[in-house]
């Protein structure tokens, strides 16, 4: 819902009402009145503090996958549609020149993890080149159409976990510098769950059933109670099905240090020579980072933000008070 005013609202608040008619079990209709009262944002900060992030960005990319499936409108013209999306965002809330001219200030921090989320889907199963048929996208567009909350936003996000040792998982942004030998990673990504292990987890066979073991049952538990079942697809690091996972993650290996310390914080803890270890072990890639998206649609992305946030990849419920708003 999106009301625009011709003039300033002084009061504190507003009341909207709703009203619904159903079928009466006597004949005829009935009506049932809803009244809310919605406090009105003073500041362009408390506007922001009040947009729910990630619900907004299921809204959109749900609004995105109706375009797509729209003969009107299809595919390419989407995802046109979501890229203007964001720079309609960027360009509300910036602060310009007094002439109006150049942007000052990034993306809106508040707002970052629903750039975020825009730019996985671009690159995900729905609009991006994951699946390798457009019939492949169009049926996950519809089981996205078709999916709650939750289902859905992990459709959007992936959610990546990295094994700590026995059944322990942490969850980490889902970037490509989490790609390391020495470790074994579950992506989850709604209708897929898939498991990597690393060269140094599968060289000890001892330590490769326990990973596998672990991977199996946090794959079984994030995918409970989901329809359809997620497919769940085990592989060692440079196998050929490897592509499906490394394909899904951000790649941040081309970013400059500040900004990977700023979208995966794990890396800092790296000593000089691994991280170099790390960057080295990647195949050169002409694929957009998340940076790297922003500043081709001429942006500045925020820097104080960690690869969309655990708040977002949650699943927690939050208020969704002004989230439409934006949309």
């Amino acid at each position: 819902m999106f009301l625009e005013y011709t003039g300033d609202i002084e009061a504190s608040h507003v009341h909207v009402q709703f009203v619904a008619w159903f079928p009466s079990p006597e004949g005829g209709r009935v009506a049932r009145c809803m009244t809310r009262r919605i406090p009105v944002a003073p500041s362009t900060p408390a506007y922001l503090r009040g947009v729910d992030s990630s619900v907004a960005a299921v809204l959109a990319a749900k609004k995105a996958a109706l375009d797509a499936q729209s003969d009107a409108v299809g595919p390419k013209e989407a995802c046109k549609r979501v890229e203007a999306r964001v720079l309609d965002v960027a360009d509300v809330f910036a602060r310009r020149d007094a002439d109006g001219g150049s942007l000052h200030d990034p993306f809106p921090r508040e707002l970052g993890d629903f750039a975020e989320a825009m730019y996985h889907l671009l690159r995900g199963p729905m609009l991006g080149t994951l699946a390798g048929h457009e019939d492949e996208r169009a049926a996950m567009r519809q089981l996205f159409l078709g999916a709650g909350e939750a289902l859905a936003r992990s459709m959007l996000v992936p959610r990546l976990y990295v094994w700590r040792g026995g059944d322990v998982f942490e969850e980490i942004p889902p970037a490509d510098l989490a790609l390391r030998s020495v470790d074994a990673l579950v992506l989850d990504h709604g209708t897929d769950v898939f498991v990597w292990v690393g060269h140094g987890v599968a060289a000890d066979e001892e330590r490769f059933a326990a990973a596998r073991g672990a991977a199996a049952g946090h794959a079984a538990t994030v995918a409970a109670g989901r329809f359809p079942v997620p497919r769940v697809r085990t592989f060692r690091e440079g196998s050929s099905q490897a592509r499906y996972m490394v394909s899904r993650l951000m790649p941040l290996h081309r970013d400059a240090p500040h900004e990977q310390d700023a979208m995966f914080p794990p890396v800092r803890s790296l000593s000089p020579n691994e991280r170099k270890a790390l960057m080295e072990s990647f195949l050169l890639t002409d694929d957009f980072s998340f940076f790297g998206w922003m500043r081709q649609l001429g942006l500045a992305a925020p820097l104080d933000g960690s690869s969309v946030k655990l708040r977002m990849m949650s699943g927690d419920d939050t208020s969704t008070t002004a989230s439409s708003l934006i949309l």
